[in-house]
């Protein structure tokens, strides 16, 4: 018997810390996916390279915070997209990097 009531103390602790990363991976996940749209945004929006030199930008998509930079490069642009959201332990931030060829 007390094999099992320390078994079940040890599965209800541990199921605890796996929900919080879930959630985490989750949020994690959404902010991927909003960079995601943000480079494909900026990509289809900048195929040439007569636009202004950089172009900067800042939104907030699903609750996460989003801001951009496009650079430009000999005979392409970069684009910068980073985001950043909430985790129980604290704001965390990914920078995505993307080059666009000029045509």
């Amino acid at each position: 018997m007390m094999l099992l009531s320390v078994g079940m103390l040890a599965l209800a602790s541990s199921s605890a810390v796996v929900i919080k990363q879930m959630t985490e991976a989750g949020t994690m996940s959404v902010a991927s996916s909003v960079a995601q749209t943000r480079i494909e945004r900026l990509r289809t929006a900048s195929t040439t390279c007569a636009a202004a030199a950089v172009t900067n930008g800042n939104a907030t998509t699903r609750g996460v915070t989003e801001s951009w930079t496009i650079t430009p490069m000999t005979r392409s642009k970069q684009l910068s997209v980073t985001v950043t959201y909430f985790t129980p332990r604290g704001d965390r931030s990914q920078t995505y990097l993307s080059m666009v060829p000029c045509v």
